[in-house]
């Protein structure tokens, strides 16, 4: 009798999770995802004129530019925010004189500092580069990454006037204005 018993049980369960699946049914949709490839870059504070000075002598006889600090600035910051497509290439950041001249006897010296805030694969600065109005990359190996917003976030730039030359020392006019452009590409 028990075992008759188990076995009506056990055909009853079969029969009824056979009628169960009868009544199940599914559907599916597509879902579709917009991932924009972005390369954003801003250069804090924005429209600042960052100013260099060569600075006189102390005395007849002396050389100008001792380091006394006004032919250096480093209150200049660059944030930006990365990605990259699948098995994409690191993106890296440019730097170039894009209007005016450099006077001739000078210099101008850039370094990007390492970059501490943020999250994500952010990049490895170069050495420091001399300005020129040929691309130069300051920083590579950008990957996906956003360096974080505003002043003190991202690479901190530091600009540098050298006197390389008393004898070539050019100029038009006290006040040369350069154009810096930055750009971050593949």
């Amino acid at each position: 009798m028990k075992r008759s018993l188990l076995i009506h049980a056990l055909m009853l369960f079969w029969i009824s999770s056979g009628y169960a699946q009868q009544d199940w049914d599914d559907d599916d949709h597509q879902l579709s995802m917009t991932i924009p490839e972005m390369s954003l870059i801003s250069i804090v504070p924005s429209n600042e004129v960052v100013k260099l000075e060569m600075e006189l002598p102390e005395a007849a006889g002396s050389e100008p530019n001792a380091v006394t600090g006004s032919n250096v600035h480093s209150g200049t910051w660059i944030n930006y925010s990365t990605c990259k497509k699948k098995q994409g290439s690191y993106k890296k950041l440019m730097v170039q004189v894009t209007s005016g001249e450099i006077p001739k006897g000078t210099k101008i010296e850039l370094t990007a500092s390492s970059i501490s805030t943020g999250k994500g694969q952010r990049g490895t600065p170069s050495s420091t580069v001399t300005l020129s109005n040929q691309q130069q990359v300051l920083v590579n190996n950008i990957g996906g990454c956003c360096s974080g917003k505003g002043k003190n976030f991202g690479h901190q730039l530091t600009y540098k006037l050298v006197l390389v030359n008393l004898d070539e020392l050019e100029f038009e006019s006290p006040n040369t204005f350069i154009t810096v452009t930055y750009t971050l590409s593949d």
